[in-house]
């Protein structure tokens, strides 16, 4: 069985836990992590035991340098006794992927779950991209638009074997039962904010037209990041902000807590490419546990959750209009429409998929 080195941005995301539990099938795996100081409670299974890396923060773009240096060395001093024959790298960022590079280890794997750069324009992103991407023996990919765009690009990956895994719902976890309650006229509609508190704008804009509209609507928030003092510093009884959460532990209580969830993300110039073609978690989330999304129009999680009928697109310019218009008939409807989509569609299969492909390029 060959090694597998596989080096993480953040020790407390849920896709990096899953696909090291995937992954730990086929290879003899050691895990290395940075810690974002965000979401603590969530980490690796117990059978594994991560090797800490430091504290990064985002955009502090020097003083990361550092702390990248500092992990080579690390990661260095645990590998060196491997056969570097038998040892392959899995990065999840362009960060993790320059690391394992300059470890020594040459080979590996390169997951984009998130595109956060122009791959046709030559920044300093791109060409680092490019000049360590040499050697790769797959990319693995969450969204199939993000192949589309890889593929138009320049970029050296489009040339390199694709692996398709999407944020599909972890193995194991049992579905609730269908159980639409009955709002009467006067109840408010409870929208969720679930997760990583990133987008600056859309979330500014929720909690104003729930400020705006607090008789008829309610905000309540699971989650940490830069916005999270958008939650904290507001004074509407309508909107709760319940700080952290534990995942996968704890998503049937909050799902089970509201009645739209909102995954209006973007909404500035650098964050637009992934946004646009990405497909989050969340939809699949939402189908789980019966419950509709609100997207940002001209989005692919916009386009196929209503495709699906198990969601609404949300205008930039007549977002107030598109809120307003929402009915407790249609919300159950959609929900309907959830429950009609079967387990087996939404449940990860990622640890086949990934034994066969990587068992097609003879790595096993």
């Amino acid at each position: 069985m060959k090694n597998l080195i596989l080096i993480c941005p953040a020790i407390s995301q849920p896709r990096f836990h899953k696909r090291a539990d995937q992954l730990d099938d086929i290879f003899h795996l050691k895990i290395f992590a940075f810690s974002r100081g965000l979401y603590e409670l969530n980490t690796f299974p117990k059978k594994f035991s991560p090797i800490h890396l430091g504290k990064i923060k985002d955009k502090f773009y020097l003083k990361r340098i550092f702390k990248l240096i500092r992990a080579i060395f690390i990661i260095r001093k645990h590998v060196i006794k491997y056969d570097k024959k038998d040892t392959l790298f899995y990065a999840f960022s362009l960060d993790t992927l320059i690391i394992g590079w300059l470890c020594g280890i040459k080979i590996g794997f390169y997951e984009v779950g998130d595109i956060r750069f122009d791959r046709n324009k030559k920044t300093i992103f791109s060409r680092l991209e490019n000049l360590f991407a040499r050697n790769l023996k797959a990319v693995v990919v969450t969204s199939p638009k993000f192949v589309d765009e890889i593929k138009k690009s320049g970029s050296r990956l489009k040339n390199i074997p694709y692996i398709l895994i999407e944020n599909k719902m972890p193995e194991g976890l049992s579905r609730p039962q269908l159980d639409i309650k009955l709002k009467k006229n006067n109840e408010r509609i409870k929208i969720g904010v679930i997760g990583f508190l990133r987008y600056e704008a859309p979330l500014k804009k929720i909690l104003s037209f729930v400020l705006n509209h607090n008789e008829i609507y309610e905000l309540h928030c699971w989650g940490d990041g830069p916005c999270r003092k958008l939650f904290e510093n507001h004074s509407c009884q309508s909107i709760n902000y319940y700080g952290s959460f534990k995942n996968p532990d704890s998503l049937e209580d909050i799902y089970g807590n509201i009645d739209l969830n909102y995954v209006v993300y973007g909404g500035d110039i650098k964050s637009e490419i992934g946004v646009r073609l990405a497909i989050p978690n969340k939809l699949y989330e939402s189908i789980f546990y019966g419950i509709p999304l609100l997207c940002r129009s001209e989005t692919e999680i916009g386009a196929v959750a209503e495709s699906m009928g198990v969601g609404i697109t949300i205008q930039e310019s007549k977002f107030e209009h598109d809120l307003l218009a929402i009915s407790f008939s249609q919300i159950r409807k959609m929900q309907k429409k959830c429950y009609e989509i079967k387990s087996g569609d939404i449940v990860d299969k990622g640890r086949a998929e990934l034994k066969k492909a990587i068992s097609k390029l003879g790595l096993i």
